[in-house]
């Protein structure tokens, strides 16, 4: 075998490796980036205040989102990494919250903590 056949046999490998380091890399960060389709549906604000006071979120499929009180109603888009669930809202205000197993917690600075319980489905 000549130098040129041995150096080719060399870059015909090293691109092998190469593809395979590639493929596993985008299966890593596809599983550990999911947007988390199972987040989508109804939240409870879960509160010991007055009765009649309700804070209600709900996540779509589609990624849109509502947060319902009595008061106020908040459209906005919503999306989820890592262990973090972010809203966006459509003046561009952005809400960051934890999650926790199936339900999360969101800290607004003037309102304190809200933790949301899954209520549907």
């Amino acid at each position: 075998m000549n130098d040129f056949q041995k150096g080719r046999n060399t870059s015909m490998a090293l691109m092998r490796s190469i593809l395979i380091l590639a493929a596993f890399l985008i299966l890593l960060l596809t599983a550990s980036c999911s947007d988390r389709q199972d987040m989508a549906g109804t939240y409870r604000h879960v509160t010991d205040s007055v009765p009649g006071n309700s804070s209600v979120i709900e996540l779509r499929k589609d990624h849109m989102g509502t947060w319902k009180t009595e008061l106020d109603r908040i459209d906005f888009w919503w999306n989820v990494q890592g262990n973090e669930i972010l809203l966006e809202t459509v003046c561009g205000k952005k809400i960051a919250g934890e999650i926790t197993g199936r339900d999360f917690r969101i800290e607004l600075s003037r309102a304190g903590s809200f933790f949301f319980e899954r209520i549907d489905p």
